[in-house]
Order: C-alpha cells, then sequence, then structure tokens
C-alpha cells in the first residue's frame, strides 16, 4: 500500500495553487499576486509568484495572450532552506484546449526530443516575480534559481501543473547551478514529451517522484507520436491507495484525492466539503473514506 506522506503534503500544495486561481473573482482572473491560501501560509512563507500566459496555437510567442497566475515560490517555515515552486493546474477552458494541442516541437537546444506543443507554449511565456521590493518578472528557472540560490527546491505540480514541472524541473537542472539541490513530484501528470524527451530527463534529474492513479485519464493522454511517461512514472490501482474514491473523471482526478491516497492522515478531511470533495456537479464527496487495510 502507498505511504508518502510528503508527496501527500505536495499534493495538497498544488490543490491550494488552484484554488488561489480559481477563487480570484471574474474580473480579476489577471491577478497574479492572488492572496495566499492560509492552508500554505500556516507551514510556509511564499517569496514570489509564478505566471503564464493562456493563448491558442502557440501564439504566446508573440505576446498574445493576458498573463494569469499559475503558481508559487515559498520557503518552509521551520526549515528556510527547503523551498517549493507550485504549479497549478488546468482551470478555464483556453487550458483546456491548450491541454490537447497535441502536436509535438522540439524542445529546444541542447535538450533533445520532442515535447507536446499545448502544455510547452504557456511553459515558453512563464515568468516569476519575487515579492521583495517590487520585483519584477524574470523569466522562470532563471528567476526561481536566483532565489534560491544553494539551497534545496522541489518543483510540484499537478495535472497541466505536472507537465509545467517536467518542464522547469529539465530547465533547472540542466542550465542552472541548481541540479544537485533539485527534485521534484509530479501528480497526476499528462505525457509531457516523447521517450528521447523522457530519458534525457531521467539522465539528468536524479530525484523525481510521477504518482498517477490507474483510474485517472489525464496521465494516459496525449496518445500517438511516441509520448510517454517519465521514466519510472509510478501508476497506481485502488488497492495500493490510502483511501476509496468515487469514480468518476472529476474524483480520480482531484489533487485531494490524490493527497488521500497517498496519505489519508494528510488532512483533517472532516474539514473538507463533504468529508472530501464534492464532484463537478456538487453531488457526492469524491473522498469516501479510508480504504480497508489502510
Amino acid at each position: 500500500m502507498l505511504n508518502d506522506p510528503l508527496s501527500a503534503q505536495y499534493a495538497l500544495l498544488a490543490l491550494c495553487a488552484e484554488d488561489m486561481y480559481s477563487a480570484l473573482p471574474a474580473n480579476n482572473k489577471g491577478n497574479l499576486t492572488p492572496p495566499v491560501d492560509p492552508r500554505v501560509a500556516a507551514n510556509w512563507t511564499v517569496v514570489g509568484f509564478i505566471s503564464g500566459r493562456d493563448a491558442l496555437l502557440d501564439t504566446q510567442s508573440v505576446g498574445i495572450g493576458v498573463p494569469l497566475f499559475y503558481g508559487f515560490l515559498a520557503y518552509r517555515n521551520t526549515i528556510n532552506t527547503q523551498y517549493v515552486a507550485v504549479i497549478r493546474g488546468t482551470d478555464n477552458g483556453i487550458e483546456w484546449i491548450e491541454d490537447v494541442e497535441f502536436l509535438p516541437v522540439d524542445a529546444g537546444a541542447p535538450i533533445p526530443g520532442k515535447v507536446e506543443n499545448g502544455f510547452y507554449s504557456i511553459y515558453l511565456s512563464m515568468s516569476y516575480t519575487p515579492l521583495a521590493q517590487g520585483g519584477t518578472g524574470q523569466p522562470v528557472a532563471a528567476g526561481i534559481a536566483a532565489a534560491v540560490g544553494q539551497n534545496q527546491l522541489t518543483i510540484v505540480g499537478h495535472s497541466l501543473g505536472s507537465a509545467l514541472a517536467t518542464y522547469l524541473t529539465l530547465d533547472l537542472a540542466t542550465k542552472t547551478p541548481l541540479k544537485a539541490n533539485l527534485s521534484a513530484c509530479m501528480i497526476a501528470s499528462p505525457h509531457a514529451g516523447n521517450a528521447v524527451y523522457g530519458q534525457y530527463f531521467a539522465q539528468n534529474v536524479a530525484t523525481y517522484k510521477v504518482y498517477n492513479y490507474s483510474h485517472d485519464v489525464v496521465p494516459k493522454v496525449p496518445l500517438f507520436f511516441d509520448y510517454q511517461p517519465l521514466p519510472g512514472a509510478m501508476e497506481f490501482a485502488p488497492q495500493d491507495a490510502q483511501a476509496t474514491i468515487r469514480h468518476t473523471l472529476g474524483c480520480n482526478h482531484h489533487a485531494a484525492c490524490y493527497a488521500a491516497m497517498l496519505d489519508y492522515n494528510v488532512a483533517d478531511w472532516s474539514q473538507f466539503p463533504g468529508i472530501g470533495v464534492k464532484d463537478a456537479d456538487g453531488n457526492a464527496p469524491c473522498l469516501v473514506g479510508k480504504a480497508q487495510g489502510g
């Protein structure tokens, strides 16, 4: 049975990043520095924000698309040498369309292999803005590397955020001094690239985890063009999980459900609506309860 409390904590951080964006009112979705979720602030100090542009057909490359909040960089309150960069998953209609812009494109020298155009077009538009001294946006990998310095950094992503986290992790490992202090945790990750790209990632990133639930359809796409999960990605079945999840498309993919399946004790689920999270129609809770033997 799975038992990974740290990765479960990271899954909840990804959930918080998603909630920080979804909580923004419709007339303020362009806010790149949303209020920090209290669940994050309880254990982490946010030092900067990650943004990216949503646009169709790779038009971010010519400046099309409004910048949106995609995540944050923070250090642990009790150990200020431990950082996380957390990237949220898909939230709006344009992002869903970008998720299926599946044609392969070059990752760019010196990185070999092909990557998924929709995901990668968002990544190439991403920037990092430090909170200190009214910071301005910087290229995401270089900006985060400068902020973290010689400290430990874990890149965290869920869903679309996992693909973006994959690209960011590899850039940090190959283009900045952070390689020795770098790790990654990807939850419910779609295929970010082809087999050649994946092998190069594994050769250059020593420490990473990928958790994909067997009933979740997102980690199985995109198909064709030799798209593959990263080497060593763990696909787990219901009998491996610490929690029983309601079998729907949304529940099988939800970050909170992944957290509970990795470590049921990571949170007080009575503090979540319906003892867990409700499905897209607001009906039965996704998190049914603790698995037998869990």
